[in-house]
């Protein structure tokens, strides 16, 4: 059959994702939906806030929101489906996660990891060795680090692995927060 749209006019990150699309598309069109109207469905859906949202790209670096990612799986699913080098920023309030089963793909992934909150202690002492790692107060500073550190091409990705009540009345928010100071870099970098 005909393609319906390429992987690289989805406007949402996350090969999860790309699974959710094909359920989408094959049910479609067991409805008999037209291709084109299915075509401009996908093409209009920009995917949920804080689940893998390309938030914008400064300077030839992309930024992703994921701020939904409480735990540890959430973390492994996306980082799966990253095809950058990617800066993380994770951490928050520890929700009891153990971050070492992820070893390989933080090795094999991950270029620098940019800890805060409550959990960032634990967190590094998991992770120690697998790639550099900084330790911040805030979103701002995690935001500002990783732009400093970033080349183009690369991806900062907020996929935080922890609650975020320990800075934020919720991921929400923690997103919220990401996405501005991410905006502000936008308008500095003009």
């Amino acid at each position: 059959e005909e393609k319906i749209i390429s992987c690289g006019q989805i406007t949402f990150a996350g090969s999860h994702n790309l699974d959710n699309i094909l359920s989408s598309v094959a049910i479609a069109s067991l409805y008999g939906i037209e291709r084109e109207i299915i075509k401009e469905a996908l093409l209009e859906f920009k995917g949920l806030p804080h689940r893998t949202e390309r938030v914008g790209e400064v300077g030839g670096v992309e930024f992703i929101d994921d701020s939904k990612a409480t735990n540890e799986d959430a973390v492994r699913s996306c980082l799966e489906s990253m095809q950058k080098k990617t800066i993380l920023i994770m951490g928050g309030k520890d929700k009891g996660a153990d971050f070492s089963s992820s070893k390989n793909l933080i090795r094999e992934k991950v270029k620098e990891l940019i800890l805060l909150g409550e959990a960032k202690k634990k967190i590094k002492d998991q992770l120690v060795g697998l790639s550099p790692v900084k330790e911040v107060e805030g979103m701002k500073e995690a935001v500002r680090e990783a732009f400093k550190d970033a080349q183009k091409n690369d991806c900062v990705l907020l996929s935080p692995g922890c609650a975020s009540f320990d800075q934020f009345k919720d991921y929400k928010e923690r997103g919220e927060v990401f996405k501005r100071e991410v905006r502000r870099l936008e308008q500095e970098n003009q």
